[in-house]
């Protein structure tokens, strides 16, 4: 098999930062090991979709739902240091270009989950 580096793009994400809900959106790598680019591209977006700490946060609506987006896919020779899926995080941003960090004080949705 090979190995994958795949870069996401979420958007639309409607969740809460100190109580208060924000349509949001984040990036985040994941490096997976798949026959082919498009099985990696699904696998890492299964991933994201199965993370019971993005699930848990996610606030929208059936009718508005949150997007996954694979930006970017590298065949890359993962050397044994590189994190494991699971353990890559999320970098947040305010989809009307807001500071979160004035909302946020230093945690994520997920941390408040």
């Amino acid at each position: 098999m090979k190995q994958y580096k795949v870069f996401i793009n979420g958007t639309n994400f409607l969740v809460k930062f100190n109580g208060q809900a924000k349509k949001v959106g984040f990036y985040t790598t994941r490096f997976v090991r798949a026959a082919d680019a498009k099985a990696a591209e699904n696998m890492a977006v299964q991933m994201l979709r199965d993370q019971e700490s993005l699930r848990g946060v996610v606030l929208n609506d059936r009718s508005d739902p949150p997007l996954l987006q694979v930006e970017n896919i590298f065949e890359a020779e993962l050397s044994g240091g590189e994190p494991e899926p699971r353990q890559v995080g999320l970098v947040w941003y305010a989809e009307d270009g807001t500071d979160l960090t004035q909302l946020e004080s230093g945690s994520s949705p997920a941390d408040q989950g």
